[in-house]
């Protein structure tokens, strides 16, 4: 990490996380919330939990659960409009800094939101089942057979990791011109016609 400034003690880390978290539109995970904080080296691991701990006891922050049973962290209309009011103390650098990295992370969120890739079973068999959406309809989905589990499983996993590379290098296949000696025979190679030799 690097320093951006913060010098201070409990108080001024409560005022910090406020502002982090006004920058916020929805709630995030406590790793993704530590992570959009935590970029100062100054800044004490375990003084900012307990700063966590005391701005939900005192209604600022909330705690809820998440569509996917995900424990998710908020600020709450009282916490926005105290970090509104005390912002202006939290030195310059460091609020710049606290930007650059709430957009790195919320982008993350957002790609991840939209992809989605599961190991399920049909008939015995794995299948890796993936999915991209622009937000609202799919752009891709597909289902794909594999050989074991190991391998749907590093299937959906280079899926999350590169999906828009793989997505960009399918529709570029795709859409590529294809001559007829490119067509792949049926299984078995050409069909045998019967000879044409009449009746």
């Amino acid at each position: 990490m690097a320093r951006y400034g913060f010098g201070g003690g409990k108080t001024d880390l409560k005022i910090f996380v406020l502002y982090v978290m006004r920058h916020v539109p929805d709630p995030v995970t406590f790793d993704q919330m530590s992570e959009m904080v935590l970029i100062d080296d100054n800044i004490n691991y375990f003084l900012y939990c307990e700063c966590v701990a005391e701005l939900l006891e005192g209604g600022l922050m909330c705690k809820e659960q998440d569509k996917n049973g995900r424990e998710v962290y908020r600020i709450t209309p009282r916490g926005g409009e105290t970090g509104r009011v005390v912002e202006s103390s939290v030195p310059f650098s460091l609020r710049r800094a606290a930007k650059e990295t709430v957009l790195i992370v919320l982008n993350r969120i957002q790609r991840h939101a939209r992809l989605e890739a599961h190991v399920i079973e049909r008939d015995g068999e794995p299948l890796a089942s993936l999915k991209m959406t622009d937000g609202r309809d799919a752009i891709l989905q597909m289902e794909l057979m594999t050989g074991s589990h190991a391998q749907a499983r590093e299937i959906c996993g280079n899926f999350l990791l590169h999906a828009e590379h793989i997505v960009d290098r399918m529709l570029r296949s795709l859409l590529e011109p294809y001559g007829d000696e490119d067509a792949a025979e049926p299984d078995g190679g050409p069909p045998d016609w019967p000879d044409d030799e009449p009746a």
